[in-house]
């Protein structure tokens, strides 16, 4: 076995992660992790950082210069990286500019999205952020 995964969402499933752990080789690795955030925390956090963009762009237009024009994927950047996640630089394909890698939300837990929504609406109180209802 390279590599497999499992989703321990029925018992079956549960005994089979254990049947695997205890014929499996020794020394080889086991990874547990959280769910995967939830597609509920996904579009609120799309929604706040709209507002974010939305937000920070009228305020540059008001003469705010610490305000900045940016769109909602690289406030999402901004805020992971806020939060610890790191990333990795490397030229874009013609040479001209550095662009990020390494900062996805698609892989973060329920809990650490709760993290990100959390410092967001934190940040956003500070700087004056107005967030709409995602659901609306």
């Amino acid at each position: 076995m390279t590599k497999a995964s499992l989703v321990l969402a029925t018992d079956e499933i549960r005994h089979k992660a254990a049947h695997w752990c205890l014929h499996l080789p020794r020394l080889t690795r086991v990874t547990f992790q959280e769910p995967k955030r939830t597609l509920p925390q996904n579009k609120k956090m799309w929604a706040m950082l709209g507002d974010i963009a939305t937000s920070q762009r009228a305020a540059l237009k008001a003469g705010n210069a610490s305000a900045r024009d940016l769109p909602p994927e690289a406030w999402k950047c901004l805020v992971l990286h806020a939060l610890g996640k790191e990333a990795r630089y490397e030229p874009s394909l013609d040479g001209e500019e550095i662009v990020p890698l390494g900062y996805s939300s698609s892989e973060l837990g329920i809990s650490e999205m709760a993290d990100m929504i959390a410092f967001m609406d934190s940040w956003g109180a500070e700087n004056n952020v107005t967030f709409t209802d995602p659901n609306q």
